[in-house]
């Protein structure tokens, strides 16, 4: 679905993918650094071009281009499944520092509470993505016992993580603080110049 609209950070922005992002989108779904952890996409350019033209109409699905300050594009990230109250999250595949990782994921939490008014994100992550699982937890993201019902995705068990707004607007303070400390000392040393 097309958001006409920029999710700006002090590190990196957000935008609804087009079609002229296609090759760098299904480039970044074909890297084996990000396949070991999404599914690897064996679209053609052209196959992805139609994937983005039909994902920008398809409704309760948002999927964005992560952009650093330059303007090159890092990555991407979605919301997607959206319901009145939830949606899945994912997608996640920068190439980004860490701290455009944390503000790209904290501007889609924002937009999914803030501007979608939602209440919880679910995410299935791969068992074997430790590091995937801590990042959902630094967002508040709270374990969810699947029972003896493990959900298969790909091939792979995965532990489904879920971020209410309720824990999102207890933590997003500690994120902001954490995220923009190093930008706050910048401009007060560049102040005392």
């Amino acid at each position: 679905m097309f958001y006409d609209g920029l999710l700006k950070g002090r590190y990196v922005d957000l935008r609804s993918v087009e079609e002229g992002d296609a090759e760098f989108t299904l480039e970044i779904r074909q890297d084996p650094e990000f396949t070991r952890f999404l599914p690897r996409i064996e679209n053609t350019l052209e196959q992805q071009k139609n994937w983005i033209q039909h994902q920008r109409n398809k409704e309760g699905d948002y999927f964005f281009v992560v952009q650093n300050k330059a303007g090159e594009r890092i990555g991407t990230i979605g919301l997607f499944d959206v319901t009145d109250t939830q949606c899945e999250g994912g997608r996640l595949a920068i190439r980004g520092n860490p701290l455009e990782s944390i503000e790209a994921q904290f501007l889609s939490f924002q937009f999914a509470f803030e501007k979608l008014h939602l209440q919880e994100v679910i995410n299935y992550i791969y068992m074997e993505n430790e590091r995937a699982l801590r990042f959902s937890m630094l967002f508040g993201g709270v374990f969810v016992d699947m029972g003896t019902e493990a959900v298969v995705k790909d091939g792979h068990i995965c532990r489904k993580t879920v971020n209410t707004k309720q824990a999102f607007e207890g933590i997003s303070h500690k994120i902001s603080k954490m995220l923009y400390r190093q930008h706050q000392r910048k401009e007060k040393q560049d102040g005392n110049k």
